[in-house]
């Protein structure tokens, strides 16, 4: 079986603090005999809670839930010209 590695990276900036609400996360592919999964690592912050579960289709849903607010970021390159 073939092996691939797969990065990716979401970045949200905010003008002000936020609180999010749950996220339902859909990110790993259905395993099936020609599919298999045989690592997985999630970063995220804020600080968070995630539950695991499966949806009627028998994808793997990760239910996140945030425990502290998203911290300010302007959003801009603090080294841009302006």
């Amino acid at each position: 079986m073939r092996k691939r590695k797969i990065d990716h990276v979401t970045d949200y900036r905010f003008d002000s603090s936020v609180t999010f609400l749950p996220h339902r996360l859909l990110l790993r592919p259905r395993e099936s005999h020609g599919l298999r999964i045989a690592s997985s690592q999630l970063e995220i912050s804020p600080a968070h809670r995630i539950r695991w579960q499966r949806d009627a289709l028998d994808n793997s849903v990760a239910v996140v839930s945030f425990t502290a607010p998203a911290a300010f970021s302007t959003g801009r390159d603090s080294t841009a010209p302006d």
